[in-house]
């Protein structure tokens, strides 16, 4: 196990060191609940832990016996790792396409881009017959106006490789070379944790 533990292993080790149960720290975090808890608590070791660190400070805290700095020491190491194992899944199954680029990174209203799926209308998939050289032209005709909750296109990123892509503007101008392909967010709704 590295230095610093996931979230989830360091409620783990604090269970079995402080040998609660799972009711136990359910009852000592402050949860009145006992079925959201357990419910809480499986779904956390089936899916991760990557709630708000704000809310895990205040009763992971108090159901461990730990301070602050080290839940939120674990909840910044389990961040580390979910965004290093996106990557490598993205370097997997990476295929050339385009990223457009809006006025705005985060959408707003969050919950509406979920609900419609909005953020995937960032993505330009490219043909399988089309060429390298014709990636531009082809964002270029494919591109909309604007994208809900995100705002106005305001130009494009050309994925060729994990490790090399480029930025354009409307009119297809090169920006700049980027050392690594730009990777869009997800939206989705769930009962955070």
């Amino acid at each position: 196990m590295p230095d610093t533990p996931s979230l989830l292993e360091l409620i783990d080790a604090r269970l079995s060191a402080l040998a609660l149960t799972d009711e136990d720290f359910i009852f000592k975090t402050g949860m009145r609940d006992l079925a959201k808890g357990r419910a809480w608590l499986e779904r956390a070791r089936e899916e991760g832990v990557y709630s708000q660190p704000e809310e895990l400070l205040r009763w992971l805290g108090a159901g461990l016996e730990l301070d602050a700095a080290a839940i939120a020491d674990a909840h910044r190491e389990t961040r580390r790792r979910a965004h290093e194992a996106s990557w490598q899944e993205f370097c997997r199954n990476f295929r050339p396409h385009a990223v457009l680029v809006t006025e705005r990174s985060i959408p707003s209203p969050i919950h509406i881009c979920a609900l419609g799926g909005f953020h995937r209308k960032k993505i330009v998939e490219f043909p399988a017959d089309l060429l390298t050289a014709q990636y531009s032209a082809y964002v270029r005709s494919e591109m909309p106006e604007s994208i809900p909750t995100f705002g106005k296109v305001v130009g494009f990123v050309l994925n060729h490789a994990p490790d090399q892509a480029e930025e354009y503007d409307l009119d297809g101008a090169l920006k700049r070379e980027l050392s690594s392909a730009l990777m869009t967010g997800q939206a989705y709704f769930g009962t955070p944790l």
